[in-house]
């Protein structure tokens, strides 16, 4: 990892805050000024958010919820009928 990426890493959460409209630090402008790479992943981070906003949105039914979540507890638990126990840290 070069120095470069450290930097970069420290601007992720303000790029994603940016591509979701959110305002933009003079820090932040000043780095985007000189790292085509973090302007790349900005464009990346904004053409996601288009993607998910196009639509059109369905609401999942009750089955469908129901299914996920015995799949998921059974993932979790490895018995279907067994409620849902918090993930160890």
């Amino acid at each position: 990892m070069t120095a470069l990426d450290n930097t970069c890493a420290a601007y992720e959460a303000a790029l994603v805050a940016q591509a979701l409209s959110a305002s933009t630090s003079a820090d932040l402008a000043a780095h985007l000024t000189d790292c085509p790479a973090c302007r790349r992943k900005l464009a990346a981070y904004r053409q996601m958010r288009e993607g998910l906003l196009c639509g059109p949105f369905v609401s999942p039914g009750e089955n469908l919820v129901a299914r996920l979540m015995r799949m998921a507890r059974h993932r979790l638990t490895g018995s279907p009928k067994k409620p849902l126990r918090p993930l160890p840290h």
